[in-house]
């Protein structure tokens, strides 16, 4: 499989809350972000990065922002429309690709695991986000 093609303009908000922190990089509507603890910012999530807290998932960006600009994201337990089809009762993590979202078959070896949600139906994915802090073997 692949990741999501995300369509930005259907990303939505269903129910459930939002967090936000500015941007370190620049980031679509619809990609998945994690905060950095040591400088406060989000960046895309990245399942192979080298850098530790890249690998953390906090959510899926609502908004697209630019560099030092407000990126409002779904925080877990949030129900969304990512913006692309999902299966109802499949598992979706982080992928390799920055900011990209894959079903958890995608995982190979060296990728770290963070789950990311589960798919409702068509387009609805509710975001119960579980960082392993382990890589796929």
């Amino acid at each position: 499989m692949a990741d999501l093609s995300v369509t930005a303009a259907n990303v939505a908000l269903i129910t459930g809350l939002t967090g936000s922190a500015n941007s370190g990089v620049a980031i679509g509507q619809g990609k998945s972000v994690s905060v950095d603890p040591s400088d406060g910012l989000a960046y895309l999530y990245e399942a192979d990065s080298t850098t530790a807290a890249r690998r953390v998932l906090t959510g899926v960006a609502l908004t697209s922002s630019a560099i030092g600009q407000p990126c409002v994201y779904a925080a877990p337990g949030a129900v969304i429309n990512p913006g692309a089809t999902v299966a109802a009762g499949a598992v979706y993590v982080g992928s390799a690709t920055p900011g990209g979202i894959a079903p958890v078959a995608d995982l190979t070896s060296g990728m770290y695991t963070s789950i990311l949600g589960v798919g409702l139906a068509a387009n609805r994915l509710q975001l119960a986000i579980v960082n392993s802090g382990v890589a796929v073997p």
